[in-house]
C-alpha cells in the first residue's frame, strides 16, 4: 500500500548513502528523489521555485556528510519552513543528522535506540524522533542469508571511507593481521576518496606480499555475490549489506585513524553495530587479534551474526513504518 497521492512527498538527498536511504520510501510513496545534480540546488531560489510548483505537503531529507551534501540539503530544508512546509529527516548513519539555522526539523528518523541516545546527548534537544530500522536494507529482509562457512583461501573484502590517510593507515595495520593466512583481499574504495581509481591501495598490499583485487568501480551488489568470508573496515556502510550477505565485519577503528575519525564525523567511540555485538571491533591495542577469531571461529561469527539480524530487523520490511510516521506529522 503507498501513501495517499495527494501527500506528494518531496524527497531531498545528495550524497549516495542518502539517496540509498531515502530511495524505497520515495518509491513506496509513488515519487522520485529530487534531482539535485544542477549547480542550481545549492541556491534558495532553485528551491523557492520548486516548492511553489510542486506544492508538497511534506519535504523529507537525507544527512549527507560531503560539503556539497550538506549545503543542498540545508538550503532545501530552510526553504520549506520558509514556505510552512513540514519537515522530516531521515539518518543514513547514526550521528549524520545536523541542525540548521533558520530551519525547523519536524521529526527524525533514526535506525535504532543507539541513534536516539547520540542526539539526545547533544548539547542542544533533538527535534521529535522516531526509531524505525532503515528501509533501505527492505530487499534483503526476509532473504537474509545464512552465516557464511569461511573457506581458505580466505577472502575479505576491505571497505574504506572517504579519507585517504586514515585509510592508508588502518589497512597497514591489517596487513599486518594476516601472518600466514592464506588469504586475498579485494579492496574497494570509498567514491568520494582522492585515491579512488588509483593503485594506492592495491600497491600497499603489493609491499608486504597480500593478493589483492581492486573492486572499487563494480556495483556493490557485484561485489556481495563474490565469495566473501570477512568484511573490514572502519565504518562503511557497506558492512550492513554485507551482514545481510551473511558475511561478517570487523570493524577497524585506531586511535590515529578511524577512532579519532568517528569521534569527530559522529560525536562517539563505537559504531552502533559493534555497540549491539553484532559485528566485530578492533582498536589496535597490544591484546588486539580479531582477524583471526572474526575469520576462523564459527561460535563467534554465528553470535555476531544472530545479534546483527536481530538489529537490523532481517525478516519484515519497514518501509510502511517508515511511511506511517512521516504522514503522521502532517495530519
Amino acid at each position: 500500500m503507498t501513501m495517499p497521492v495527494p501527500l506528494n512527498p518531496l524527497f531531498v538527498a545528495a550524497d549516495d548513502g542518502p539517496r540509498d536511504t531515502l530511495r524505497p520510501v520515495s518509491q513506496h510513496c509513488g515519487t522520485s528523489l529530487t534531482d539535485v545534480r544542477s549547480n542550481a540546488a545549492g541556491d534558495n531560489g532553485f528551491w523557492s521555485t520548486l516548492l511553489a510548483k510542486r506544492r508538497p505537503a511534506l519535504m523529507v531529507v537525507g544527512t549527507s556528510n560531503s560539503t556539497r551534501g550538506r549545503c543542498i540539503e540545508s538550503v532545501a530544508r530552510c526553504a520549506a519552513t520558509r514556505a510552512g512546509i513540514p519537515v522530516a529527516a531521515i539518518e543514513d548513519y547514526p550521528g549524520n543528522y545536523f541542525e540548521v539555522p533558520d530551519s525547523a526539523t519536524r521529526l527524525l528518523i533514526v535506525e535504532s535506540a543507539f541513534s536516539e541516545r547520540v542526539y539526545r546527548a547533544r548539547p542542544n534537544p533533538p527535534p521529535p524522533i522516531a526509531v524505525v530500522a532503515p528501509a533501505r536494507y527492505d530487499h534483503w529482509r526476509g532473504r537474509a542469508r545464512r552465516t557464511v562457512v569461511p573457506q581458505a583461501p580466505h577472502a575479505v573484502l576491505w571497505a574504506g571511507q572517504p579519507e585517504t590517510e586514515a585509510c592508508i593507515a588502518t589497512l597497514e595495520w591489517l596487513l599486518a593481521q594476516f601472518g600466514d593466512l592464506p588469504a586475498q583481499l579485494l579492496l574497494r574504495a570509498h567514491p568520494r576518496d582522492p585515491a579512488f581509481g588509483g593503485r594506492v591501495y592495491s600497491a600497499l598490499c603489493e609491499r608486504t606480499g597480500i593478493k589483492c583485487l581492486d573492486v572499487s568501480k563494480e556495483p556493490v551488489e557485484a561485489t556481495l555475490a563474490r565469495r566473501l568470508d570477512l568484511v573490514v573496515t572502519q565504518f562503511s556502510s557497506v558492512a550492513v549489506d554485507a551482514g545481510f550477505a551473511g558475511v561478517p565485519s570487523l570493524h577497524v577503528l585506531l586511535p590515529h585513524a578511524g577512532g579519532e575519525l568517528l569521534r569527530r564525523l559522529k560525536g562517539y567511540d563505537i559504531p552502533a553495530i559493534c555497540d549491539a555485538g553484532a559485528a566485530f571491533l578492533a582498536t589496535g591495542g597490544p591484546q588486539d587479534a580479531p582477524l583471526r577469531m572474526a575469520l576462523l571461529d564459527p561460535a563467534a561469527r554465528e553470535r555476531v551474526m544472530v545479534r546483527f539480524r536481530t538489529l537490523y530487523a532481517a525478516e519484515a520490511p519497514t518501509v510502511q513504518l517508515v511511511a506511517a510516521a512521516l504522514r503522521d506529522i502532517i495530519l
